[in-house]
């Protein structure tokens, strides 16, 4: 018995790899999990389980990893103030399960992964959380396009 399947050209498999991920965007998420770790330089870490919800509708889960490192803290801030924790950013601490089911936005990006069409590599690109939109600069946002809205009268 032979193996069978359907060729690909090179562009058909990076199509492949790239269907099913979001477009670059900022898009409404809620916290599902939140677990506290130790990175592999030591620094303190929290894995963020977010449910991102698509234009249609459905729901994507995507992991987010906000590290304690002066490079990154840009990233812990927004997602503190995007889901109203801004004031226990402030303090240095904030207890990482008062996130659950709290929600925000955040700005999605695609990472670039490794995987080659001749087989090499270890992952495809992927959706990541590029960073986190502060809630009232939503709230600006949707002022600004209400006033600039024609207005039929």
């Amino acid at each position: 018995m032979s193996f069978s399947f359907v060729p690909k050209t090179d562009a058909e498999i990076e199509a492949l790899q790239n269907q099913g991920l979001l477009t670059e965007g900022t898009y409404p998420f809620q916290v599902k999990a939140i677990d506290q770790l130790i990175s592999k330089s030591g620094n303190s870490m929290l894995k963020v389980k977010l449910s991102v919800l698509e234009k249609d509708g459905s729901a994507r889960i995507i992991f987010d990893y906000l590290v304690a490192m002066d490079t990154m803290m840009f990233k812990i801030k927004h997602f503190c103030e995007s889901i109203g924790l801004a004031d226990q950013y402030s303090k240095g601490m904030f207890d990482p399960q008062e996130c659950i089911d709290r929600s925000g936005m955040a700005i999605l990006g695609i990472q670039k992964g490794n995987a080659k069409p001749d087989g090499t590599g270890n992952y495809a690109d992927k959706n990541s959380i590029k960073d986190y939109v502060k809630s009232d600069k939503l709230q600006k946002a949707a002022d600004d396009k209400m006033l600039n809205e024609d207005i039929p009268f």
